[in-house]
């Protein structure tokens, strides 16, 4: 989600290497500060925002991204989904998006798959007996009804 945020986009957008994700989307709130210009300039998709408000943005995000599984770099706004409503699946399953792992911890009854982009983690609840080569590319699936939205300064739930 953008408003006005060039400086940001010119830091930002450069780090993000191709094969951590498989699209990239603006939702533009009405940027008159270049934000959408650098975005064509960079093959960057740009919509424009539909609904007034930040979580009506990202209600608009997901009904234009291609994808499920989305994650958000805007600060005001953290994604919480619980580690066991994410299912790891093969690349020909259904799915919400690829993550590369970071690392793998037994728990006991179960491993905990951390996956890392940027300074964003990401923590799935797996099987025991699983584990995961670190840097591997795997495959996630769970349901849009198993995310949260938070606002990130107030910790506080958004109702979206």
């Amino acid at each position: 989600m953008t408003l006005n945020e060039i400086d940001g986009m010119k830091m930002i957008m450069p780090r993000i290497q191709k094969g951590w994700v498989d699209q990239i989307l603006i939702i533009d709130g009405g940027s008159n500060d270049g934000t959408v210009e650098f975005a064509f300039e960079n093959n960057i998709k740009i919509a424009s925002q539909l609904r007034k408000g930040l979580s009506e943005a990202v209600l608009d995000a997901i009904d234009t991204i291609n994808t499920d599984f989305s994650i958000n770099y805007e600060g005001d706004i953290t994604l919480g989904i619980r580690p066991d409503k994410i299912d790891i699946v093969d690349q020909n399953s259904p799915n919400n998006g690829s993550v590369k792992v970071f690392s793998n911890e037994s728990t006991g009854e179960t491993n905990l798959i951390t996956c890392k982009m940027e300074d964003q983690s990401l923590i799935i609840k797996a099987d025991k007996n699983t584990n995961y080569e670190i840097d591997n590319k795997i495959f996630l699936n769970f349901k849009k009804e198993d995310c949260y939205f938070f606002d990130s300064k107030s910790e506080e739930r958004l109702k979206l």
